[in-house]
């Protein structure tokens, strides 16, 4: 799973976006010294959606996020990722 889009992992959950295209800054935000992430959907999700949301919180929460560092799109063919 290591490199792979959401987009890809989760495209049912990506069809139904709001925040398609979003950087992290965009979609959550810090309170205090923790992360809160906050996505947002066209649509309720349907129950099966709900628990593929489920999965993909368990995958983005673990994700170590650092509380004043700047939000950037970094690009994996470049080794110092920049396109």
């Amino acid at each position: 799973m290591e490199n792979k889009k959401l987009k890809t992992l989760f495209p049912r959950l990506f069809f139904v976006s709001l925040d398609q295209g979003k950087t992290v800054a965009k979609v959550g935000s810090w309170e205090d010294l923790e992360w809160n992430w906050r996505l947002r959907w066209s649509r309720p999700r349907f129950s099966w959606e709900s628990a593929m949301e489920g999965e993909l919180l368990n995958l983005i929460t673990g994700k170590n996020l650092s509380k004043g560092t700047k939000d950037a799109l970094v690009w994996n063919g470049d080794r110092n990722g920049v396109y």
